[in-house]
Formats: structure tokens, C-alpha cells, sequence
């Protein structure tokens, strides 16, 4: 059994690395604005609904057989930065992240309260209108990038290497990995030939975080097969899923628990990191959803081994897990 605080700061990382994600997501698509179709831009806010697995508010979204003007386009845009940045009404927009993060730090006096206070009041206090058109909300959300690069240098040097720790290391690559997955398999079954290719490859890099990682790696030279290489098992890339799967893996043999962990965790993570390796041996779309049910047993595994029958966290985990 976990201590209260542990868990709790899983959930402060899982929450920050949420909001990081939609924050990447959406910088991306508001880069495309001015560049491509009306019809490619819906697909793109489609790629990201169902990335995060929400459904898109009724009527907002084209349909793919439509056109619309550009300044349709730019209002439509201006409602979806709307909904995904300040609506409180969902689970998924960045202020929702962050306030959620903020009372969980506060229910434990945690070192990170009063810079999630400042994200919060930052968000709270700024309205729509002042962050648009999309230069000054990628210039907004330059800044809220940068505070979370602050907070998780603090999560990074502000805790002794104990379980406390590894719960936050935890809940940052779970989210992490969580998402890529999912962006991956969308990519896969749905968006794959709505662009030039190059630009479909560049919008994937820059989704799954991994834009300039590959840029330092090969420059310019994109094709399906490195790019895809590149996000799933790449080890010296921090944003692919083997980067992510051997964090969450050295996670969880340095969590502190009364009893020994499950051989059925390790087996399920080893079979993760075995079929990761061996990717390119596999068919895109069984790959994608191979991992992604594998991933889903290893987070069951890991309710039930580190956070089954704690009633502050089990059912909140098992609403995200």
C-alpha cells in the first residue's frame, strides 16, 4: 500500500504531463491555420479528439466532404482554443489540468502549490480574447511550456531518489505513453493520406513531442518507416515509447512496497518492451493495437498492485487509468 502523499503526487504528474500534451497538441495545429485547407484543418482537430479521446462539442467539427472559408476557419479555431484551454467544464483542457494538480497540492502541503497556484491565476485571469489571433496564443502557450519546464525541474531536484520520487517519474511516462499510443493509432486508421507527406510526418514528430529530437538526429530526411522507428523505439529519444516504458519500468522497481511485486507485472512490461524492439516486424495497425492493450493491462496491474483498496485515489485512478 501506498502512502497517500505518493499517490497523490502521481496524480500531480500525470495532470502536468496532460496538460504539456494538449499544450504540444494544439501549438501544432495552430501552426497549420494559415497553410492548409479547410477539410485538412477538421481532420487535424479530429487527430487530436480522438487522440485525447473526447468527444467533439456538436456541430463544431466539418464534415469531411465540406468546405468552409478561412474566416470560418479562424472562428472555429478560435472556439476549439476556447474549449481546450479554459472550459472547466471537461477533464481535458489545460486549466482543468493544472486546478486539478493545484488541490491535490494543496490537500498535501506540497513544494509545488505555490507554482501551480501561479499557472492557475495566469489561466484564471486571462481571457480568450487577449490570446488571439493564434500568434499570441502560441506566445501564451510558450509560456505555460516554460512553467511546466520549471515545475518538473523542481520535481527533478527537490526530492530525495525515494518513493516519492518514482511516483512522479511514474505518473509522467504513463501519461506520456498513454497519449503516443493513442496519437500513433489514430494517425494509423485515420489521418494517414490527408496531407503531403511531409507534412503529415512533421505534424506526427511535433504531436508526439518528438519535432526537434529528430531534426538533431537526421535534419531534414523523413520517411514513414524512421519517423515511426523514431517515436516507437528509439532509446536515445526521451519522448519515444521505449524511452518511456524503461522509465516507468525503473519506476516500478524502486516503489517501496510492503510486498514483492507481481511476476505478471514484469512479464507484461518485458512483453511491452519485446514487441516495441521488434516493431518493424509487425503490421502498423495489429502493432499499435497490440501495444496499446498491452498497455492497458499493465495500468490495470498497476491499480492492483499499488493502489487497490486506498480510498483517496482508487476511484479517481480508475476513472484515468
Amino acid at each position: 500500500m501506498i502512502s497517500k502523499n505518493a499517490y497523490t503526487l502521481y496524480e500531480i504528474s500525470r495532470r502536468v504531463e496532460q496538460a504539456d500534451s494538449i499544450l504540444r497538441l494544439l501549438s501544432s495545429q495552430l501552426t497549420q491555420l494559415s497553410q492548409d485547407s479547410s477539410q485538412t484543418l477538421a481532420i487535424g482537430w479530429e487527430w487530436i479528439f480522438k487522440s485525447l479521446r473526447v468527444q467533439a462539442p456538436s456541430g463544431l467539427l466539418l464534415a469531411e466532404d465540406k468546405e468552409e472559408s478561412s474566416d470560418f476557419c479562424q472562428a472555429d479555431a478560435y472556439t476549439l482554443i476556447d474549449y481546450f484551454t479554459f472550459e472547466t467544464g471537461h477533464e481535458h483542457s489545460i486549466l482543468s489540468c493544472f486546478q486539478s494538480a493545484q488541490q491535490q497540492a494543496r490537500d498535501i502541503n506540497s513544494p509545488f502549490t505555490q507554482a501551480l497556484d501561479s499557472i492557475c491565476l495566469k489561466l484564471n485571469n486571462t481571457p480568450m480574447k487577449e490570446i488571439w489571433p493564434q500568434k499570441k496564443t502560441l506566445d501564451f502557450y510558450n509560456k505555460l511550456q516554460t512553467s511546466i519546464s520549471v515545475l518538473r525541474h523542481s520535481f527533478d531536484n527537490n526530492f530525495y531518489r525515494g518513493e516519492d520520487f518514482y511516483f512522479i517519474k511514474l505518473g509522467q511516462f504513463i501519461e506520456h505513453f498513454k497519449l503516443t499510443i493513442s496519437i500513433l493509432n489514430v494517425h494509423a486508421q485515420y489521418i494517414i493520406g490527408w496531407k503531403e507527406q511531409e507534412k503529415e510526418l512533421n505534424n506526427l514528430l511535433s504531436y508526439c513531442g518528438s519535432f526537434n529530437l529528430y531534426q538533431q538526429a537526421f535534419g531534414s530526411e523523413k520517411n514513414i518507416q524512421k519517423v515511426f522507428d523514431f517515436i516507437v523505439s528509439d532509446l536515445r529519444s526521451p519522448s519515444s515509447l521505449l524511452f518511456s516504458l524503461n522509465q516507468i519500468e525503473t519506476s516500478i522497481q524502486n516503489i517501496n512496497l510492503k510486498s514483492p511485486l507481481p511476476k505478471t507485472l514484469y512479464e507484461t512490461t518485458q512483453s511491452l518492451k519485446d514487441k516495441i524492439m521488434s516493431s518493424h516486424q509487425s503490421a502498423l495497425i495489429p502493432f499499435l493495437e497490440f501495444i496499446q492493450t498491452q498497455f492497458q493491462t499493465l495500468q490495470k496491474e498497476l491499480n492492483l498492485t499499488c493502489f487497490q483498496n486506498s480510498d483517496f485515489h482508487t476511484t479517481e485512478f480508475k476513472k484515468h487509468g
